[in-house]
């Protein structure tokens, strides 16, 4: 009896089967990694042009002297169990000196 080196069909199809199977589980996972990528990246830009433009309308309103000064005295209280409150004077700041 010769023995002749090489794989079969069936091992070949087989092989071909896992390959395509462990192919496509990892296709999947890097598009809903993709996904997950560019939902982050939109939801972060928003944030940051959110930022930006409460920044230019703060600064737009303070020139128009609507706002206090930004060195204006505040004061606020942290509640664990309820609302915060901010207080915000319409003078500058006291200095204590």
């Amino acid at each position: 009896m010769t023995r002749r080196h090489g794989f079969t069909l069936i091992e070949l199809l087989i092989a071909t089967a896992l390959l395509t199977i462990v192919a496509v589980y990892l296709l999947q996972t890097l598009t809903v990694n993709h996904r997950a990528y560019v939902v982050i990246d939109q939801v972060s830009e928003s944030q940051q042009t959110m930022r930006a433009i409460a920044t230019l309308i703060e600064r737009d309103i303070r020139h128009a002297g609507m706002l206090v000064p930004q060195n204006a005295a505040v004061c606020g209280v942290d509640n664990a169990n309820a609302p915060d409150i901010l207080y915000v004077t319409d003078a500058d700041a006291i200095d204590p000196q």
